[in-house]
C-alpha cells in the first residue's frame, strides 16, 4: 500500500507541474487580459500544489512534454473552455486513484478538497467568445446531417447514378445552407451581445462543410450503395466528434447526446430510403 501511495503521489506531482506548464503557456498567447490573468493564477495554483506533493515525496519530477505540447495546442485550436476542461478530465483519473488511498492522511484530503474548489472557481472566470457561437456551428452541423442523410438515402434508390446523386444533393445542400445562414442571421439579431453576421456565417459554413463531406464518396466511387454506406459512416464519426466536443466544453453527457443524434440521422435515412424506393416504383424515375 505504501509503495502504491508513493507512486500515486508522484503521478499527481507530475500532473500538477504539467498543468502549471500548460496554463503558463496559454497565459502567454491568449489575447484577452482577463483570461490571461486567470490562467496565470491557475498556473501558480498548480505550481503550489506541485510543491505540496514534492514535500511529501522529497523528489523532483519533470512535466510530461508530450502532454504539454498536445494539450496546449488542443486549447489553442479548439478554444480555452474545451482545452481546459479536457485537461481537468485527464487529471481526474489520477485524482480518483489518489482519493482511494488518502484515508487517514488529513493533509492529502485537505489538499484535494482545496484544489477542486479553488480551481473550479477560477475556471468559472474564463470568458471565451467562441463558446457563444458553438450553438450556431452545432445548428448548421445537425441540420446538414439530418437533411443530407435523408436526401442522399432517398436519391440513392430513386436515381442510382452516383454523380447525379451528388450533384442534386450539392444543389440542395447549398440552397439549404443559404436559407440557414439567413434564418440564423435574423434570429441572432434578436440576441443581445451576439454578432448576427458572424452567427449566420458560422451556421452556413458548418452546413456547407458537412454537405461537402457527405457527398464526397458519391463523386469518388461508382457504386451508389457503397457511397451511401461511407456517407453514413461519416455521419457517425462527425456526430461522435461534435458530441465529444460539446460534452467536454459544456459539461454535457456524451453517450446520450451521441446516441440520440445518431438515432435521428439514421432514422431519417431509413425513412427517406423508403420514400426513394416508392418514388422509383410508382413514378418510375431512374437516371
Amino acid at each position: 500500500m505504501a509503495e502504491l501511495l508513493a507512486k500515486r503521489l508522484l503521478e499527481r506531482q507530475r500532473e500538477e507541474v504539467t498543468g502549471s506548464k500548460i496554463y503558463a503557456n496559454l497565459a502567454r498567447v491568449v489575447p484577452d487580459p482577463k483570461n490571461k490573468e486567470v490562467l496565470k493564477k491557475i498556473a501558480a495554483v498548480e505550481r503550489s500544489h506541485y510543491d505540496f506533493w514534492k514535500r511529501l515525496t522529497n523528489k523532483d519530477v519533470a512535466p510530461s512534454r508530450l502532454k504539454v505540447f498536445f494539450l496546449t495546442w488542443i486549447a489553442r485550436i479548439f478554444g480555452l473552455s474545451f482545452g481546459i476542461k479536457l485537461i481537468e478530465r485527464v487529471e481526474e483519473s489520477n485524482m480518483r486513484a489518489l482519493i482511494e488511498l488518502k484515508a487517514g492522511i488529513p493533509e492529502i484530503e485537505r489538499m484535494i478538497q482545496e484544489e477542486e474548489e479553488f480551481e473550479h472557481a477560477l475556471l468559472g472566470l474564463i470568458e471565451e467568445d467562441r463558446l457563444k457561437y458553438t450553438s450556431d456551428i452545432i445548428l448548421g452541423l445537425s441540420d446538414a446531417l439530418i437533411e443530407l442523410t435523408g436526401v442522399l438515402a432517398g436519391l440513392t434508390l430513386a436515381l442510382g447514378n452516383p454523380k447525379t446523386i451528388a450533384s442534386v444533393a450539392l444543389i440542395t445542400g447549398l440552397a439549404a445552407s443559404m436559407s440557414m445562414t439567413a434564418s440564423q442571421y435574423l434570429s441572432a439579431r434578436e440576441e443581445e451581445g451576439k454578432n448576427a453576421v458572424k452567427s449566420g456565417l458560422l451556421t452556413g459554413f458548418a452546413y456547407v462543410l458537412t454537405v461537402t463531406m457527405l457527398i464526397f464518396p458519391f463523386f469518388l466511387l461508382a457504386d451508389p450503395f457503397v457511397s451511401l454506406g461511407l456517407s453514413l459512416a461519416l455521419v457517425v464519426l462527425i456526430v461522435a466528434a461534435f458530441a465529444f466536443y460539446t460534452s467536454v466544453a459544456k459539461d454535457l453527457p456524451f453517450k446520450h447526446r451521441f446516441l440520440e443524434m445518431c438515432a435521428v440521422c439514421l432514422s431519417v435515412a431509413v425513412l427517406n430510403f423508403g420514400i426513394g424506393k416508392a418514388v422509383k416504383h410508382y413514378i418510375g424515375v431512374e437516371i
